[in-house]
């Protein structure tokens, strides 16, 4: 049972991480259940470090950051990942989109 779990997990990485490739990054914020904005406080500015996308939830949960590392759980079962070159552009072009709708908080 756990090792077919982890199969199916591991399919539905691949098949996030092609739809990143594909998908416009319009598709993507429309697609995404939730997005976050992680931050740190220095020297008294808020830095935005990276955003984070949650792409399924409920079984498997699929969570990307915009630096690339893709997590995936079903319980019992954890997988991290790296989305590859491609999807990493496209997530570095949903950060720039973010940080313009949000206000960047870099400034």
């Amino acid at each position: 049972m756990i090792i077919d779990l982890e199969k199916e997990l591991i399919n539905q990485m691949k098949v996030q991480i092609e739809w990143l490739e594909e998908a416009s990054v319009e598709q993507i914020l429309r697609g995404a259940i939730e997005i976050r904005r992680h931050q740190t406080l220095s020297q008294g500015k808020w830095l935005t470090i990276k955003y984070s996308l949650v792409l399924a939830s409920g079984g498997p949960d699929i969570e990307v950051d915009t630096n690339g590392t893709m997590v995936a759980t079903w319980t019992p079962i954890r997988k991290t990942t790296w989305v590859g070159e491609k999807a990493l552009k496209k997530l570095q072009e949903i950060a720039e989109t973010l940080d313009q709708i949000g206000g960047n908080c870099n400034d």
